[in-house]
């Protein structure tokens, strides 16, 4: 059975820091290449599904302390809120069919709520091994998920320490982590921007430099990007979800204004 992507989404990064890990995506779904729908969060944080475990932060409530570290992820809207999940280490994304990733976060769910009945926890490492057997078994149903997910959060050692983790699932169910991932455009370009740039155990300030340089570059080169980024952190405080906010970017380029067609530094087209 032929199938195609219809209500697809943009690129997701996610990088490790000092304090844990840090995810972007924008809020853009597509139908086809067409702009669609705008203002759509595309995290979800798993086993945070009651909103007992939700915290929304009313920005204008928000102490002069604490203002500083917001404004380092994000431009502060004061009538947005910052959502806060205490205890919720797990967030998974998607680049791909929006419907698929639906799919997918309906099956997580089901998981998380096994594992509050019986007591018991799964952490990013869990999430990621059961993401990537419902990849391939759909697979091999010939019904695949046209998509491709991306894990993070904190995973607990055998010393019940909490380390950073980071992954993500392609759509034949092939799974692979590192200390950065980028699903979509973002593994060709992102990836590699990142790989000339990053060390371990950056910054936050410069885990989010990093990121908005990526995903500025990808916004010129990828149909489905769009200038409204989200960030997202995974602490050992929790996970919190910022506001969204437009990168700032420009098509006054030279090259652009002036094109001059005798060049030379290039190789055909």
């Amino acid at each position: 059975m032929h199938k195609s992507v219809i209500v697809g989404s943009g690129s997701v990064i996610g990088i490790k820091y000092n304090e844990g890990v840090m995810l972007v995506a924008s809020t853009l779904a597509c139908y086809g290449s067409s702009k669609m729908f705008g203002g759509i969060s595309r995290f979800h944080v798993v086993g945070a599904k009651s909103s007992d475990n939700k915290n929304e932060i009313d920005a204008k409530m928000i102490s002069n302390d604490d203002i500083a570290l917001i404004e380092k992820i994000s431009s502060v809207d004061l009538n947005d809120k910052v959502e806060f999940y205490p205890n919720a280490y797990t967030v998974i994304s998607s680049t791909g069919e929006y419907s698929d990733f639906q799919y997918v976060i309906e099956q997580v769910e089901e998981k998380s709520l096994d594992d509050f009945y019986n007591n018991t926890s799964k952490g990013p490492r869990e999430y990621s091994n059961f993401i990537s057997n419902l990849h391939y078994e759909k697979r091999n149903k010939m019904k695949p998920l046209y998509n491709q997910v991306v894990i993070a959060g904190l995973q607990k050692n055998i010393s019940s320490e909490f380390e950073s983790y980071l992954s993500i699932v392609d759509q034949f169910g092939t799974l692979f982590f590192d200390d950065y991932v980028g699903s979509g455009s973002s593994g060709y370009y992102g990836v590699s921007l990142i790989r000339q740039k990053y060390v371990p155990g950056i910054s936050e300030d410069q885990a989010k430099s990093l990121l908005e340089e990526c995903m500025r570059n990808i916004f010129y080169l990828e149909c489905t990007g769009s200038r409204m980024l989200q960030f997202v952190t995974i602490t050992l405080k929790g996970t919190t979800i910022y506001p969204a906010y437009p990168v700032e970017t420009t098509w006054k380029y030279e090259n652009y204004m002036k094109p001059q067609y005798d060049r030379h530094d290039y190789v055909g087209f």
